[in-house]
């Protein structure tokens, strides 16, 4: 019997190490393979690099980590360790800030916020040479704005535009100190309103079904950035990449480490909830009004399009997914209750603003100059109130743009 035993457990032992060579041999393989451009050619070859990217994003809950650490395994998020998230008074509101300003993620109702708290505070911006967004072709460098002398010293407090992200070089122009966030946007819903609201219909002449059928991942960018994965553009991937699915992870990991907040624009009431929170600044300062909506959403897709798309946008949907974790982390840091008391404090301060400037949407005619949007299908707001914080509320950004500009180089030119 103890013989008959004893083959038994040799038997048991010798099937676990056979079982243990085989699953690490498999994980090796789906861990480290990179797909070859041909893979991407398909639909059923794209869905690999979703497989690729989700097995590196495990669906768990978030683990606390502690926010000095430089690595940390894709699943697992770098929460806060600051007193921000639990504290209920404030003395020092931040002056000084970098918002990354993120294609079709709400994130110009930010930008107006922003510039409105900065115009208001006589703060200075990182403001573009020529245009309302610096360079998209390539990161962006401190050289874009040190390059400007006319409107700019050696250090401003706050940089809120449109750039391909490169947080060393953000930092160089900013005062010490600043704070760093972001927004990022369900990637399917994202993009439908980057191919309506710059025509790529007309651009490329074709449908937006068409135009996944017959554009991979690694297309040519429009502007250098515009097409599919838009948010992993703008966080600075390079071509490449987007069929790389450890570069995508390591993009992540560096995203997370490189923000103190990415907002959710499915979540825009509790994200404003947490920003005041992290800038100490009052409901009143983050009130924010949708800009850049559509008033008209026509694109629609197939069935199989739809699927198409969702394989073409893996690498936006494991950015996404991966802060969306994050931030249900963060509301239950912050309190579930406690957030929902705040949102309604919140909605009772953007219900009074507007009844006080009188604020309605508008279809928009046909326009040119600096009020002109990129898309005729955008409302345009309009205030009946003489109030200039109603008036900046609507402000549009090449308008504000160009009125910071007036005003930086009105103040070097009295300051000699």
């Amino acid at each position: 019997m103890a013989i008959q035993r004893k083959f038994y457990w040799k038997i048991a032992v010798s099937l676990i190490l056979i079982c243990f060579t085989i699953f690490a041999f498999y994980n090796h393989n789906i861990t480290t393979r990179t797909p070859s451009p041909d893979d991407l050619t398909s639909c059923d070859h794209l869905g690999r690099l979703v497989k690729l990217l989700d097995d590196r994003l495990p669906n768990q809950a978030a683990q606390i980590v502690d926010h000095s650490a430089t690595n940390h395994r894709p699943g697992s998020y770098v929460l806060p360790t600051q007193s921000w998230l639990t504290r209920t008074t404030c003395e020092h509101p931040a002056v000084n800030i970098a918002f990354l300003k993120m294609h079709k993620c709400a994130s110009s109702t930010i930008q107006n916020m922003l510039m409105r708290y900065g115009e208001k505070h006589d703060l200075s911006f990182a403001l573009p040479e020529k245009s309302h967004i610096f360079p998209l072709e390539k990161p962006f460098q401190a050289a874009f704005v040190h390059a400007n002398a006319s409107f700019h010293t050696d250090l401003v407090n706050i940089f809120t535009m449109h750039a391909k992200w490169n947080k060393k070089e953000v930092s160089k122009i900013l005062h010490p100190g600043a704070l760093y966030f972001t927004i990022v946007r369900e990637p399917k819903s994202a993009f439908l309103s980057l191919y309506d609201y710059f025509a790529f219909s007309t651009f490329y002449g074709m449908n937006v079904s068409q135009f996944i059928h017959t554009h991979d991942i690694e297309m040519k960018r429009f502007m250098g950035c515009l097409s599919y994965n838009i948010m992993a553009c703008d966080f600075g991937a390079m071509p490449g990449d987007y069929s790389n699915p450890q570069a995508i992870v390591n993009l992540t990991r560096q995203m997370d480490e490189d923000f103190d907040l990415v907002m959710v624009a499915e979540r825009m009431e509790e994200s404003l909830v947490l920003l005041a929170h992290l800038l100490c600044w009052s409901y009143d300062d983050i009130v924010a009004l949708s800009s850049n909506a559509r008033s008209s959403k026509t694109v629609t897709l197939s069935s199989e399009a739809s699927q198409e798309l969702s394989a073409r946008l893996a690498p936006d949907f494991h950015i996404y997914n991966h802060f969306k974790k994050k931030f249900d982390s963060l509301v239950k840091a912050f309190g579930e209750d406690r957030m929902a008391e705040e949102v309604e404090k919140l909605r009772l301060v953007t219900s009074s603003k507007m009844h006080h400037c009188k604020i309605e949407k508008k279809k928009r005619p046909q326009e040119s100059g600096v009020e002109k949007a990129g898309n005729s299908k955008v409302y345009k707001l309009e205030t009946k109130s003489t109030d200039p914080d109603c008036k900046a509320l609507i402000r549009e950004e090449q308008s504000f743009v160009n009125l910071l500009k007036e005003r930086q180089t009105q103040r070097l030119l009295q300051q000699g």
